[in-house]
């Protein structure tokens, strides 16, 4: 079988939906399948790029960036990815007829793309829905309600309209799609964020030598930081354990909190928090196994609910979560019922702290949780699971 993958980030791109993506083609190629990525580029003038990368079919499409720069022009830039990829791919397309099309949003704007292709070669499609947008934006409060929130409701329910099925990631995504009354007019599925549980990592970073934390109980976040991420959270976290000289805070990654966050720890002198840029995908493994906790925090606003990809490399890399979340978030209930970790209700902050200092004060607990997230990503977020799960609507094919 051949399958089309029309994602916004691919590998080796540095972000959690780029790895995801990756692990999924490499399953699907173990399996026999046949597997073309279709993603932006960075440069938005020229041809389309095609290579082969470990066996899979990339077409980079020179769409520009769409991460790491303003809103405003990476919602332009988002806009244009349907239009730019039908039509410097057509031919492309036309002769290499694909049966299945999976693609992801956010972003909103590959829609239009799926729906000619389902057309052009009689297609199943199927919908990777993480972040449920645009209300997600608005919970953020990066958007308001207004012709530009109502333009990118149509491109919400353009892609739902052209999808044969859609995963959530989280059970309690269900409700928002109940509330809307699209679980009537939709087929909906749980579809669990996923890792190749197989994975190893290779290349020790030796962040410890690096910064001179011989000894220390480090816990790390990794990934975007941004509104939707609530960084006040772990800001707190590091400015109230300044005098816990055991404990230190590794923060690796990109987002529009990254400057505030700087300027907190000259305003505070902390000397407790280490900020990094975004680093290979090996390279950060390596920062996980050295790390004791794994960090994960959401912003108390949000309404609609997911288990950010973050939490997989903690749990592939036997890590305990210490997480805030908006309130009711099934992450809470997974997670502690797992007893792979602590999760507190976003604004809690007391909660939290007391949570942190049960984990600084025994290495016997942190183990014991770090053990029973590994133990939760293999039973509920592999990469065969997701496979499985793709791949049992297409019958015999």
């Amino acid at each position: 079988m051949r399958i089309l993958f029309a994602v916004p980030h691919y590998a080796p791109l540095r972000t959690s939906s780029a790895k995801m993506m990756y692990d999924l083609g490499q399953e699907f190629v173990r399996r026999g399948h046949e597997v073309i990525v279709a993603t932006p580029g960075e440069n938005p003038g020229g041809d389309v790029q095609t290579s082969v990368e470990d066996g899979v079919t990339v077409l980079r499409f020179p769409i520009g960036r769409i991460r790491g720069i303003n809103i405003i022009r990476r919602t332009i830039n988002e806009m244009r990815i349907s239009a730019v990829m039908l039509g410097k791919g057509r031919r492309f397309f036309e002769e290499h007829r694909c049966d299945l099309v999976i693609f992801w949003s956010p972003t909103l704007f590959l829609g239009k793309l799926a729906r000619s292709l389902k057309r052009m070669w009689n297609c199943r499609t199927y919908l990777i829905v993480r972040d449920i947008a645009p209300q997600w934006y608005v919970d953020s409060g990066v958007l308001r309600k207004g012709l530009i929130y109502w333009y990118f409701k149509q491109m919400e329910l353009l892609q739902y309209g052209v999808s044969d099925t859609i995963g959530y990631q989280s059970p309690a995504n269900l409700q928002y799609f109940t509330d809307q009354g699209y679980e009537k007019r939709y087929s909906f599925e749980l579809l669990y964020n996923w890792i190749d549980t197989s994975t190893i990592p290779a290349r020790p970073a030796h962040i410890r030598e690096r910064f001179n934390l011989q000894g220390k109980i480090l816990f790390t976040y990794g990934g975007s930081m941004g509104t939707a991420q609530d960084m006040d959270s772990v800001m707190m976290l590091a400015d109230r354990l300044q005098s816990e000289e055991q404990v230190h805070f590794l923060l690796v990654g990109e987002g529009n909190e990254v400057e505030r966050i700087r300027a907190f720890v000259k305003e505070k002198g902390l000397s407790n928090l280490t900020l990094l840029g975004a680093v290979a995908q090996e390279d950060y493994l390596g920062m996980l196994g050295e790390s004791d906790v794994g960090l994960v925090t959401l912003n108390q606003r949000l309404t609609t609910h997911n288990f950010p990809g973050k939490m997989l490399g903690y749990m592939l890399c036997s890590l305990p979560l210490l997480a805030c979340v908006n309130p009711q978030n099934d992450m809470k209930h997974a997670v502690e019922e797992a007893e792979a970790g602590f999760v507190t209700d976003n604004g809690d902050y007391e909660e939290l702290l007391r949570n942190a200092v049960k984990l600084i004060g025994s290495a016997e607990l942190r183990k014991k949780m770090g053990a029973n997230a590994r133990k939760l990503l293999e039973d509920h977020f592999s990469v065969v699971r997701a496979a499985d799960t793709m791949l049992s609507h297409m019958g015999n094919l």
